[in-house]
C-alpha cells in the first residue's frame, strides 16, 4: 500500500499533467478530442488515488480497467435496427478486470 506521502506526490504529478493538457500548443498538433481523453483519464487516476476507501478504490480501478479494455461500437442491421457490441481491445487487461470483478463479488457475499 503505498504511503500517504507517495499518494500526495503522485496526485501533484497528475495535477500538473492535467495542467499542462489544458494548455494549447501554438503548433495545435495535438487533437482536442486527444486533450480531452488525456484530461479524462488522469482526472481519473487522481479521483482514484485520492480515494480512501479500499473498497471503493479496487471498485474503480476494476471498473476504470474494464472501461480502457473495451469500446463499443454500433452496427445497423438489414432491417435498419442498431445493434451495440461490445469489442475487447485489450484482452490481458480485460481478463484481469473480470477477474478481479468475480473476486470481488466472492468477498462481498
Amino acid at each position: 500500500m503505498p504511503s500517504t506521502a507517495n499518494k500526495i506526490a503522485a496526485t501533484n504529478r497528475l495535477q500538473s499533467a492535467l495542467a499542462m493538457a489544458g494548455m494549447t500548443n501554438s503548433a495545435g498538433s495535438v487533437s482536442p478530442s486527444v486533450l480531452q481523453h488525456i484530461k479524462s483519464a488522469v482526472q481519473d487516476a487522481i479521483d482514484l488515488i485520492q480515494e480512501r476507501d479500499p473498497v471503493k478504490r479496487h471498485t474503480a480501478m476494476i471498473v476504470l480497467a474494464l472501461q480502457d479494455s473495451t469500446e463499443i461500437r454500433v452496427s445497423t442491421t438489414t432491417a435498419g435496427e442498431p445493434v451495440e457490441h461490445v469489442w475487447v481491445k485489450d484482452r490481458e487487461l480485460f481478463n484481469w478486470a473480470i477477474k478481479k470483478a468475480h473476486w470481488l463479488t466472492r468477498t462481498e457475499q
